[in-house]
């Protein structure tokens, strides 16, 4: 199976499962974007410079919580940390949804 971390368990899961995993969805966009900030802070030290740098930059330029320090730092703002909380609530609610969906269809079905 192709990928790593969270993209490699997502295709798992609609790929073997048949699971909408929300890939089209806003939600998941954001997701995504979070990541990406994420590797940006880990691996970069929290400059944007390199590969990514301007979708990061993009990404922090629409936020209203995340802030450029002096044209390349970031700075993380009060209230980032609960907009990102939501997002992944909301996130692992639409799988919760499908994976309680996929459990009735295979007790409908008599499979475990």
């Amino acid at each position: 199976m192709a990928g790593k971390g969270i993209d490699r368990s997502t295709t798992y899961l609609q790929g073997v499962q048949e699971i909408d995993v929300g890939r089209s969805g806003e939600v998941w966009q954001e997701v995504k974007s979070i990541q990406s900030l994420r590797n940006v802070l880990v691996h970069l030290n929290g400059t944007l410079t390199g590969a990514g740098a301007t979708s990061v930059g993009a990404y922090i330029n629409r936020h209203e919580h995340l802030l450029r320090k002096d044209g390349t730092s970031i700075q993380i703002g009060e209230g980032y940390c609960m907009h990102v909380l939501g997002t992944f609530i909301r996130y692992f609610e639409h799988l919760n949804k499908e994976l309680r969906r996929l459990a009735e269809d295979m007790k409908r079905e008599g499979r475990r």
